[in-house]
Order: C-alpha cells, then sequence, then structure tokens
C-alpha cells in the first residue's frame, strides 16, 4: 500500500461515501448499484465548471487533459460544503498499464495529501494491489456491475478516448470543451 494513503477500515465501510470520478456516465448509476449489494454507498463526483486555484500547484500541468479534469472535480467535490470532509473515501479504478492514467491513483493520493486532507483512497482493480481491511470487492458486486455494464450500453453516449492517455472522455466535454475555456481557475 502506498504509505501516503489513509487506510480504509473496515468500520468506515458503514460511515463513509465513496466518490468516483465521473467517467462512465451511463453506468455510473449501475456501478452505485452494485457497490450497494456490497454494503458500500457509492456516489460519483459531478463535473465543476471551476476548479480551485490550488490545484496548479497540486499538479504537474504536463498531464493530460483528463488527468487534469479528473483531479479538478475531485479537489472542488472536496471543498464543497456540503460534503462531511471526515466521512469521505475516494475511488480510482487503475488499469495498472504503462499510460499515465495507470498513474492516477498515486497523483490523487499525492493531490489528497498535499491539500491536508486524510481522506482514503481505493484502488478498484482485480490484481489486489493497494488493498484495505474495509474493502472487498465481492462475487456479487462483480456481478451486478458486469452485468449492469452490459446491459447498459448505450451507442448515443459515443466516447473518444483521450490523445495522451487512452481515458475515456466525452467528446463534448473533453479537449475541445477546455480548449474553449470551459474550466476556468479561480
Amino acid at each position: 500500500m502506498n504509505k501516503d494513503n489513509t487506510l480504509f477500515t473496515k468500520s468506515m465501510k458503514k460511515t463513509h461515501t465513496i466518490y468516483m470520478p465521473d467517467m462512465l456516465h451511463y453506468h455510473n448509476e449501475l456501478l452505485s448499484a452494485a457497490f450497494s449489494l456490497g454494503g458500500y454507498k457509492l456516489d460519483v463526483v459531478p463535473e465543476y465548471e471551476h476548479f480551485p486555484k490550488e490545484m496548479l500547484s497540486l499538479i504537474n500541468p504536463s498531464y493530460c487533459t483528463c488527468a487534469m479534469d479528473i483531479i479538478g472535480n475531485l479537489m472542488a467535490h472536496l471543498k464543497n460544503p456540503d460534503i462531511d470532509i471526515n466521512r469521505v473515501a475516494i475511488l480510482e479504478p487503475q488499469a495498472g498499464g504503462a499510460c499515465r492514467a495507470g498513474n492516477y491513483y498515486d497523483l490523487i493520493i499525492q493531490c489528497v495529501k498535499k491539500s491536508g486532507y486524510k481522506i482514503p483512497v481505493l484502488s478498484l482493480n482485480f490484481t489486489g494491489a493497494e488493498s484495505h481491511p474495509g474493502f472487498k470487492i465481492t462475487p456479487m458486486m462483480l456481478f451486478g456491475a458486469v452485468a449492469g455494464v452490459r446491459q447498459d450500453t448505450d451507442s448515443s453516449s459515443f466516447r473518444l478516448p483521450c490523445q495522451s492517455c487512452g481515458g475515456a472522455r466525452s467528446f463534448e466535454k473533453a479537449a475541445p470543451a477546455l480548449s474553449r475555456g470551459k474550466h476556468q481557475y479561480h
């Protein structure tokens, strides 16, 4: 486990909301339902129009648009006054490839630490890497997620890979929106 990460304990399973970046718009409700089968509360981080200014000091600007978008939305969400920061965990799917997207998990941990938060960052992977005593994918959760994603494939939600990292973002919300100045730092 990353030494800078906060451990997600068994007691946190009942008290914490796990927030996941909005990467699969059309599967989010199904994944939330699958996680509830395991006793977890999973919510999706909304897309924010403005990112915290200090985000620029947390992440190297050479990261791709997808990384900036994910980190910016997570950091903006953590600053939301409606969020109980003491009952939050973050979930990041981790494929483990050679792409920069494979480093998002560690990048999120570093951003959380630099911001002064003690928030567990969970890795959604199938290799058993970065395990936490309070977070286990059960067969029922896995079945629910696979069945939901398989049943909810929607051709109207066309998604393109990021040119830099291969991460999927909707065409309307990826680089063109950023280049038009949709996301502003304040």
